[in-house]
């Protein structure tokens, strides 16, 4: 036989051998080792309570952070490789796990990576951890439900109904979800990804940006009729093409002393600072979004509403609104008793009335 046909041979047992080491359960002391980390070998620890193999518990897709993936060493991607990789680590989900559930959660295969989002590389493992062979067990189980797991999420989620339910990681982004959703999310687990609208990432508007118009809804009406504000509000903003320009052009009001426009700080305003002190409730209360009244939540809705429903406006597309008997397309009267008086109107190239408009 051609000593050629006998190195095919040897590299294909070599390959297959390797695919099966593969599919090895991965258990509590595992070996994983980063090409960013100056001491690129590492732990692997099982810190949730699974079955266990060879008396260690093994590792599933939940362990995915500092207290899981232990690294002494520094970040070669940190500023001259100063930060511990355990202060900047940013992981993402297990790739390549198996099918096997160990308390509701995919097991850890040898074949398994997760990248570290700071240093950009996939952390891998070299040592399964185990230190017999174990026959005839079936990594790969049953297939796996149908559905698209949820990849990543970082920053606030709240219910359609605009009622905040809580904040995993750092970011800004903004998601929409169920109670029990969020729940599993929190916990470490999938869900279905029909189940979670990535708010930010469809339309544009972070959690800060969400704040903020809610916020001023609720300045100018203090809970009434939160809908007509937000979607003029939303109808503005495609005329100002930017956030800034919105409230850059749509924050004025008549000097009560010079009776002359002047512009509005955003901050300011919003948090109370001028005459009109309605903002400040909302804008304390952002500080701790689950002690949002029943009116502020409306306002937050009421700007999901307009980007979820943009065929639902009130206003017929109005996008200003002027206190007193100023001239305008659409007329609201709030409620009795209420000193919050509105007209809704589209804006016009010219405008007179109480008070000069300043306009694009």
């Amino acid at each position: 036989m051609d000593k050629r046909d006998n190195s095919l041979r040897r590299k294909e047992r070599e390959e297959k051998q390797e695919a099966k080491n593969g599919l090895k359960f991965v258990i509590d002391g595992a070996k994983i080792r980063c090409n960013s980390c100056t001491i690129p070998d590492g732990d692997l620890k099982a810190n949730y309570d699974t079955a266990s193999i060879q008396d260690k518990r093994v590792v599933t897709v939940v362990e995915k952070d500092m207290r899981s993936l232990i690294f002494k060493g520094n970040c070669k991607k940190s500023f001259m490789n100063l930060s511990p990789c355990a202060s900047v680590m940013k992981l993402g989900e297990w790739k390549n796990p198996g099918t096997v559930y160990f308390q509701d959660e995919l097991a850890v295969l040898l074949r398994s990576t997760i990248k570290c989002e700071y240093g950009g590389v996939d952390i891998t493992i070299w040592d399964c951890g185990q230190r017999n062979v174990i026959t005839n067990l079936d990594t790969l189980g049953a297939p796996v439900p149908e559905y698209t797991p949820i990849v990543y999420v970082n920053g606030y989620f709240y219910s359609n109904d605009g009622i905040y339910l809580g904040k995993i990681s750092s970011g800004e982004n903004v998601y929409i979800t169920d109670q029990l959703s969020f729940l599993e999310l929190e916990k470490g687990k999938n869900v279905e990804k029909e189940k979670v609208i990535y708010f930010t990432e469809k339309y544009g508007l972070n959690n800060t940006q969400l704040l903020d118009r809610a916020n001023w809804a609720y300045a100018e009406g203090k809970g009434y009729i939160p809908e007509y504000y937000a979607y003029a509000m939303n109808n503005f903003q495609k005329v100002a093409k930017s956030e800034k320009n919105m409230y850059f052009y749509g924050m004025q009001d008549t000097d009560p002393v010079t009776q002359k426009v002047r512009r509005l700080d955003k901050d300011k305003y919003l948090s109370g600072g001028y005459e009109n002190q309605s903002g400040k409730s909302f804008w304390d209360t952002r500080k701790d979004l689950s002690k949002m009244t029943s009116d502020m939540i409306g306002e937050i809705a009421a700007v999901f509403k307009t980007q979820l429903q943009p065929d639902n406006d009130p206003t017929n597309g109005s996008n200003q609104w002027r206190g007193g008997k100023g001239s305008g397309e659409m007329q609201l009267n709030l409620p009795i008793g209420s000193k919050y008086w509105h007209r809704f109107f589209k804006l016009k190239k010219q405008y007179t009335g109480q008070a000069k408009i300043i306009t694009l």
